[in-house]
């Protein structure tokens, strides 16, 4: 039966595995599921979700969402952190190679440039924690949750981004609560101290990791961080910082 204009039904793929090739399940509107050995992972629109070669997996995708797979050969797979599953942040420099890709790979439209390798170059230094994040699904919560995804320093108000969108703060607050669970609030502190982890795993000075994610002060962000990840934000550079 016909589910209704404009619905897209859910889809369910059975275990696989490519031994020859990794796979990068980029998460572009809505949310799935993916089963690795027993353990199931939620993808949401904004992340992305690394496999390597020879891992087996199945996936459940969400009715109205929609999962992108890119494959990398095997030859081409980043090191360091990505050697095993892995969670990675789709900013908006790698969401364009990655559509980039998708383009060469379905049409004859080939820049000339190997993107393959440009995504491979690109992959470590996103990758990011497990993120607890849930989008929501609801005009505008959805577009100011994808802006707060893609530029985590904007500094306006709740207030100033609902009139942006010609509707009451309290009615965006409604939405947020109702179909993620958290406040806006909370969903953008989430996000920034998401985006400073990569940063600082990235190698990057808590200040500019700070200031990256429009927080006023160090101090401000140092406690933020310490209250989301349990150590100060040096330490956590220390112990997760990616080889040269």
């Amino acid at each position: 039966m016909d589910s209704g204009a404009g619905s897209i039904p859910a889809v369910s793929i059975d275990e696989r595995r490519h031994d020859d090739r990794a796979v990068l399940l980029w998460q572009a509107r809505g949310s799935s599921t993916c089963v690795l050995a027993g353990e199931t992972r939620r993808l949401i629109a904004g992340h992305a979700l690394w496999i390597p070669a020879g891992t087996p997996h199945a996936l459940d995708v969400a009715p109205d969402s929609v999962l992108i797979p890119l494959h990398l050969p095997a030859r081409l797979a980043p090191h360091g952190p990505l050697t095993d599953v892995t969670w990675v942040a789709v900013d908006v420099e790698l969401r364009t190679v990655i559509l980039a890709l998708l383009q060469v790979q379905t049409s004859i439209i080939r820049p000339d440039v190997d993107l393959e390798r440009r995504l491979a170059r690109m992959l470590p230094e996103r990758a990011v924690p497990p993120t607890g994040l849930v989008m929501p699904v609801s005009t505008p919560a959805v577009e100011i949750a994808q802006r707060l995804r893609d530029e985590p320093s904007d500094g306006r108000s709740l207030a100033e981004l609902a009139s942006a969108h010609h509707v009451s703060a309290r009615t965006v607050e409604r939405a947020f609560l109702a179909e993620t669970g958290l406040s806006p609030r909370a969903w953008r502190t989430q996000r920034r101290l998401e985006v400073a982890a990569s940063l600082l795993a990235r190698r990057a000075a808590p200040a500019f990791a700070a200031h990256r994610t429009g927080y006023a002060s160090v101090s401000a962000f140092r406690r933020a961080f310490k209250r989301q990840y349990g150590i100060v934000p040096s330490e956590y550079a220390r112990r997760h910082a990616m080889p040269r």
